[in-house]
């Protein structure tokens, strides 16, 4: 089992950082699903690879998806102020 000395040391400064190869995906959460998928199929050129109209799975290359769109049951709507993704993924 790892001791966090050792989690430490395995992220030393001395490593130097650790790039990611790419962009993976980014998933946003949204009350407003249909038009949150139009929008990114109109400014990314990107097409629906599979959706079940609570989360669609979205793509502009060869990649299985690059954006995930999730409308989660009892979401609210949030202030135009307030962040709205919930996660960004890098390949490396």
């Amino acid at each position: 089992m790892n001791t966090i000395v050792e989690r430490k040391q395995r992220l030393s400064t001395s490593r130097g950082p650790i790039a990611p190869v790419q962009l993976a995906h980014v998933v946003r959460r949204t009350t407003r699903f249909d038009e949150l998928v139009e929008w990114y199929c109109t400014v990314l050129g990107a097409h629906v690879v599979q959706s079940n109209g609570m989360l669609a799975f979205l793509t502009y290359d060869t990649e299985h998806h690059r954006i995930a769109i999730a409308r989660l049951p009892g979401l609210t709507e949030q202030s135009e102020h307030a962040a709205g993704t919930d996660h960004i993924a890098f390949t490396h």
